[in-house]
């Protein structure tokens, strides 16, 4: 296990599958401050060694373990302990140190960055915890400052000189840490946030069309939209209903996915909007939400691959299709669960068309017929009495001719 390896399982001690996430990172914060203030005390050991500083061995030692016990605490998973046991022993041992040799070893500079580092050391349901360290690192701060200067301990003025130099260094190292972590958590946040953006704009863009999903997020409202010329189309999964009573439920629902996902596909493909499924109904729509003149031909190559689909793929189903054009509203209705949808007389009479109809074949409206022109193959089926309209006069929609819409 290479050195890197090593310290990357020292700064996960404690760390568990499951823990949340500002644990984790409170968790190896915390680790991350242990080995360096370690790495501070060792040099500091070796040099009161060096030198005859008994006592600053003695209390370097025993900082040092202590120290060393908080990685142990961590690793035990208690984590909360060993937050709080860094807060003491830091605070208690630097404020020893800074009034036994005075302000000019800069010790007690020591003070303010555990101050800072204990902001970053407990999650947020410990802040209690959290404060009252910082007071206690706070009073400590200014009883040294108070009385630092007072030399307690007798000390050579190398001993002193190199203490003030290995300070700075320290102090360095964990600014460093400090400012890494800051800036990691940073970059974590926007990340995140980043990554929850485009998750919502993903789910926004599969229940709203793309143009209607970035007017909502630009704030507009309400959102409706009077259109001159739409085509729209239902489609209804002939003999479905009673045939899913004799399958399982998952059966049924797998079919029905089968079957609206290759219609999603072939609405795509063409720039067909699909409005929503009711049931075994499929609804769509050209020329709304983003007006095309060719709205009628769209729908029209859209309803003839259904039909070609159910028959190449689903020969023991049939489609039943209506499609009308003419005027409609479109909108966003509800707060909860909203989507967007359709209202006005070309799309009542769609959905009679198709109510009307027959199992695999297309009935269209003298609407539809007359924007369709010559590019496609109608058939007349002749008067049609619809619902709410009397006698109307429809065709089946055959076959495209190749003739330009």
């Amino acid at each position: 296990m290479g050195v890197r390896e090593a310290v990357r399982r020292v700064l996960r001690l404690g760390v568990e599958p499951g823990l949340p996430a500002p644990e984790v990172r409170t968790t190896i914060f915390t680790n991350a401050v242990l080995l360096v203030v370690m790495g501070f005390i060792a040099p500091n050991l070796i040099l009161a060694i060096a030198t005859g500083t008994w006592w600053a061995v003695w209390v370097l030692s025993v900082h040092g373990l202590l120290i060393a016990a908080c990685l142990v605490l961590n690793a035990r998973r208690q984590r909360h302990l060993a937050s709080v046991s860094f807060g003491l022993v830091a605070t208690v041992f630097v404020t020893v140190y800074a009034v036994g040799y005075g302000t000019v070893a800069g010790s007690w500079l020591f003070l303010p960055m555990i101050v800072f580092l204990q902001y970053f050391m407990f999650p947020p349901g410990r802040r209690g915890t959290m404060f009252g360290l910082i007071g206690l690192t706070s009073v400590a701060y200014m009883f040294a400052r108070i009385v630092g200067d007072r030399l307690v301990v007798e000390a050579s003025a190398s001993f002193v000189d190199a203490q003030a130099t290995l300070a700075k260094v320290g102090l360095l190292g964990l600014s460093l840490l400090f400012g890494y972590y800051a800036w990691a958590t940073i970059r974590d946040a926007e990340g995140a946030l980043e990554h929850e953006r485009a998750r919502s704009d993903a789910l926004l863009l599969n229940v709203l069309p793309a143009s209607v999903a970035e007017r909502l997020k630009d704030g507009e409202e309400p959102i409706a939209d009077q259109f001159p010329q739409v085509s729209v189309l239902f489609a209804d999964i002939v003999g479905f209903t009673p045939m899913s009573e004799s399958m399982r439920p998952d059966d049924t629902v797998r079919l029905l996915n089968e079957l609206f996902s290759a219609f999603d596909v072939i609405c795509e493909r063409h720039g067909v909007e699909k409005i929503r499924t009711i049931g075994d109904g499929y609804m769509a729509a050209s020329g709304a939400p983003l007006p095309r003149e060719d709205h009628a031909a769209a729908i029209g190559r859209v309803a003839l691959e259904m039909t070609e689909h159910m028959r190449s793929s689903h020969s023991d189903l049939q489609v039943r299709i209506g499609v009308n054009t003419g005027e409609a509203v479109g909108g966003i209705v509800g707060t909860s669960k909203f989507h967007y949808d359709l209202w006005g007389d070309a799309v009542n009479v769609a959905a009679r068309l198709e109510t009307h109809g027959e199992a695999g074949r297309i009935q269209i409206g003298e609407s539809t017929r007359s924007a369709l022109a010559e590019a496609f193959t109608c058939e007349p089926r002749g008067t049609v009495e619809i619902k709410g309209k009397g006698p109307m006069s429809t065709w089946w929609l055959l076959a495209e001719n190749g003739v330009p819409a």
